[in-house]
């Protein structure tokens, strides 16, 4: 049986690479991987290679490569427009948001990451609400890592109205990396 670690989003220098622990982390992955061994071990390669070259030799002569081949050129210009807007408008998020949140952890004492569940909603989830303000009333600089990319429709970070900082995952690794190199004894994670 192998037992499965939760990854902590603090081990990983970027988005990417804690992306890529997630999934080697996963049960599927071990699955593979066990099935790469098998196949190495009694040459089942070949006759993989060799079916697999008829599939593709069949796609290849169907009308499923069209169906596919237009799928994929209009798929693709649509992803990487999504991708270059993303990229656009929290560019623009942080350069407003970046002078406030550097300013605010350089005046911190203490900070504390909380990481948020899943599906992470601000307005209903009372118990992370309430472990943060505590923290936030005691003197720490409280700053929620969300995984959700449904949290308050936000693109990098927002501040609630107690100053409690919540902040999507890919800009908690802009903060650790622009504001928090030399700071690893004044942050505290809570997962």
């Amino acid at each position: 049986m192998i037992l499965l670690e939760k990854i902590k989003f603090n081990k990983s220098n970027n988005v990417f690479s804690y992306w890529y622990s997630c999934v080697k982390t996963k049960g599927a992955w071990s699955i593979i991987t066990r099935f790469a061994k098998y196949a190495r071990r009694y040459l089942f390669i070949s006759r993989m290679i060799k079916y697999a070259a008829l599939i593709i030799a069949f796609i290849e002569t169907s009308a499923t490569l069209v169906i596919a081949a237009s799928v994929l050129i209009i798929a693709i210009p649509l992803i990487l427009t999504g991708f270059v807007l993303t990229l656009i408008i929290s560019s623009v998020k942080y350069k407003r948001t970046d002078p406030v949140i550097s300013k605010e952890l350089e005046e911190a004492q203490k900070i504390i990451f909380i990481e948020a569940p899943k599906g992470y909603n601000r307005k209903k989830s009372a118990y992370l609400n309430r472990m943060a303000e505590c923290f936030n009333n005691e003197g720490y600089k409280v700053i929620v890592v969300s995984r959700s990319y449904r949290c308050d429709r936000i693109l990098c970070a927002k501040r609630t109205e107690s100053g409690i900082w919540v902040v999507m995952l890919n800009y908690y690794f802009v903060i650790k990396r622009k504001f928090l190199e030399n700071k690893e004894d004044k942050i505290t994670y809570i997962y």
